[in-house]
């Protein structure tokens, strides 16, 4: 048998006096269970919502569905005749509806005191955007003010996107929803006493009650609310996902769900289960439990023993694959690389197995295994052991040491390429040989040479212009910047030009590195650091936020990054972090603005004194320190305009026996801006070159002589 249908709010009579959308659709709701409700609406003018598209047979389907199961009257509240027809209904009704801005009720004389003393069981019903009390009431309150003022656009949207709103009216729904539900709750208090009440929803207070999540999470942990895009805040997984054809959603709420999600779906079932290690790299311990702290990280070593399963160790004939290398000035060149199959020992012959597909016989002189920081002999190595070979000549990376009878060879893994040149020359400044020990072009060419023998993605070329010069190529400026510092280290002196990247031509097509460049930048930065890098033809690809920072992905050429890194201090005021890596060739992307300062050139050589350092400081920024040595030619500072400005900072001020005042004032300086090794390769122009010495580095013209450098710009 079925059940007969019963109207839950029959015999009640609702006045609807709303419009648009929080009051019609809560009259919509109380008429959708019985109730009689009557629309009032203003002669000539009515609902707001009768202009809203879309019309069906010339009619709005918006005010339709918001005004369904409504009879309706016009009335002019503002004539005598009005509000005594308005009162009449009023004395017959069970609920009274109203949206308008609180006080215009009042001013009409039918506030709720007025309409009480008429009909004491009346239940009056007001919604606005702000409720009826407190300094907000008195303005207009609309659907995305309150999704704004709510914070309900802090949570909706893209995930370090803008605020957006909702795509329904939910501040308006809501706020309908919350007036249906008090209305509901005063007819029963009028079931028990006979009395009617006022019941006051403001549509804010219904979006700030709807964060349960948000502000749940604000007041007990003090996490700020933020975009998540599709997922939520306290549930993973629980999110949209790329899949191969579209976008799939995946819900699980619980763990039950979430397992039935690995094992039956996703057929990966480790995912289930997993330790999970808290602790303190500073303090040297790892824990299950962050409360309680060991004294040591022999849990985390515990358990990887415990769940990661040894190697699967391969018997057959040897195999291992060369994946990286070593030097010894005694020994030469050494292999490294993890034995894939069989034992390789001490004294055996072997294959070695080209890249080309050649074969050369060689045999193990000795064999090291990795401990610590250093390497240990060993007799033999097996399936699994990553290990270093002595004696195999003529080998390179990706090659194979196989078995002597049977050679048997793996798949050789590519090495990169480089992607930035480096002009390297010797130091021919005036302050030559004052501080290195190898100088001259035979020191550096025996040196670049030796480091070609464990530095895999160098190349140089030597200079067919001129003597004492060399084209040294490698994969970006901090490999080669690494190089620079070494050699400086061990005490030589060099000059090197400005890093330049290396084009190539696919299809036709001329193209050029692109690197993947990551900034993290507070908040606030954030913008200038997208500007800058996208002026410099970087595509923007993520942002992430993590707590009060933003971490910021774009694909860019090599060529924008040269430069960039002290710009990027400057704009976030020294906040901003920085790395960058090769990842592909793209076509060439157009002209790139770069650094658009010139340079201030010291005019003489001598001792810099404070007195002309402070005279000089409105031109620009300085480079060097007062009492520090330069020479003519060296650049000392950045010119605050695009041309380059010769400068005499060995002035000194003259001493007379005459006193003025203002004569003696004190030097103020500013500090100088230091640079890094691989900052000031990036800073220089192509005109310029960083002078590296064991205890100094400067940056020079090429061109020393201000005469000569005029005469080869004009030419």
């Amino acid at each position: 048998m079925g059940l007969e249908k019963v109207e839950a709010l029959q015999n009640l009579v609702v006045l609807d006096l709303t419009r648009v959308v929080a009051g019609p659709y809560a009259g919509s709701i109380l008429g959708d269970f019985g109730a009689e409700v009557i629309k009032i609406e203003v002669p000539g003018k009515g609902d707001d919502a009768r202009s809203y598209g879309p019309y069906r047979n010339g009619e709005s389907v918006y005010y339709a569905n918001l005004n369904r199961n409504k009879k309706g009257i016009t009335l002019n509240l503002k004539t005598e005749e009005g509000k005594k027809i308005f009162l009449e209904l009023v004395n017959k009704a069970d609920i009274l509806l109203e949206n308008y801005r609180p006080g215009v009720m009042e001013r009409l004389g039918l506030g709720y005191e007025v309409l009480r003393e008429k009909n004491p069981r009346l239940i009056y019903g007001a919604v606005s955007g702000f409720g009826c009390y407190g300094s907000y009431s008195d303005r207009p309150g609309y659907d995305i003010i309150s999704q704004a003022m709510g914070g309900l656009m802090s949570v909706t949207g893209a995930k370090n996107g803008d605020p957006t709103r909702s795509g329904n009216a939910m501040g308006d729904i809501l706020g309908g929803m919350n007036l249906v539900i008090g209305v509901l709750m005063a007819l029963n208090v009028r079931t028990l006493t006979g009395k009617g009440q006022k019941v006051d929803v403001s549509l804010v207070d219904s979006v700030v009650a709807s964060l349960e999540n948000a502000y749940t999470r604000y007041f007990e942990s003090g996490q700020l609310p933020v975009r998540n895009g599709n997922a939520y805040a306290s549930i993973a997984p629980y999110d949209s996902y790329q899949a191969k054809d579209g976008q799939v959603i995946i819900a699980c709420g619980n763990q039950k769900l979430y397992e039935k999600l690995c094992n039956e779906v996703l057929h990966m079932p480790w995912m289930i289960a997993f330790e999970v290690f808290l602790g303190s790299a500073k303090n040297n311990w790892m824990s299950t439990d962050w409360q309680k702290p060991t004294d040591n990280i022999y849990p985390l070593l515990d358990c990887i023993l415990e769940n990661i399963p040894a190697p699967t160790q391969l018997e057959g004939t040897p195999q291992m694959l060369v994946t990286s290398l070593d030097y010894s000035s005694y020994t030469g060149r050494i292999a490294v690389g993890r034995v894939h199959r069989g034992t390789l020992r001490e004294g055996m012959n072997v294959s070695l197995a080209k890249r080309d597909g050649t074969i050369i016989k060689s045999k193990i002189k000795e064999l090291h295994t990795f401990e610590g920081m250093g390497r240990v002999k060993v007799s033999e190595v097996s399936s699994g052991d990553i290990c270093a070979l002595v004696g195999i000549e003529g080998f390179e990376i990706g090659d194979t040491i196989c078995d002597y009878e049977n050679p048997e060879a793996l798949p050789p893994i590519a090495i990169d390429e480089p992607t930035m040149s480096m002009l390297f020359t010797i130091n021919d400044s005036p302050f030559f040989g004052k501080e290195g020990k190898f100088v001259t072009s035979r020191h550096i060419q025996d040196r670049l040479t030796k480091e070609l023998d464990k530095n895999l993605a160098l190349r140089v070329r030597k200079s067919e212009l001129e003597d004492g010069k060399w084209i040294v190529s490698g994969r970006g400026v901090l490999h080669l910047s690494v190089l620079i510092e070494t050699m400086r280290r061990e005490g030589y002196e060099l000059q090197v030009g400005q890093p330049q990247v290396i084009f190539k031509e696919i299809d036709g097509v001329k193209c050029e590195p692109i690197e993947e460049l990551t900034i993290s930048v507070p908040e606030e930065y954030s913008s200038k650091m997208i500007d800058m890098v996208t002026r410099r033809k970087g595509d923007l690809v993520s942002m992430e936020t993590q707590g009060d920072r933003v971490n910021i992905e774009f694909d860019m050429p090599s060529r924008g990054i040269i430069g960039l890194r002290t710009n990027v201090l400057t704009a976030s005021a020294g906040e901003a972090i920085m790395a960058h890596r090769f990842k592909c060739y793209q076509p060439y992307k157009g002209e790139i603005e770069r650094r658009s300062n010139g340079s201030m050139i010291a005019m003489e050589s001598g001792t810099a004194f404070a007195y002309a350092i402070d005279k000089l400081q409105d031109r620009g920024k300085f480079f060097i320190y007062p009492q520090d040595e330069v020479y003519a030619g060296q650049v000392v500072g950045e010119h605050v305009h695009e041309n380059d400005l010769v400068i005499n900072v060995t002035k000194s001020k003259k001493l007379t026996n005459m006193r003025a005042s203002g004569s003696d004032d004190k030097a103020r300086i500013i500090p100088p801006v230091v640079f890094s090794l691989e900052e000031a390769l990036e800073y220089i122009k192509e005109d310029e070159y960083v002078e590296v010495t064991p205890k100094s580095m400067r940056m020079r013209k090429v061109i020393l002589d201000e005469t000569e450098r005029k005469r080869a710009n004009k030419s």
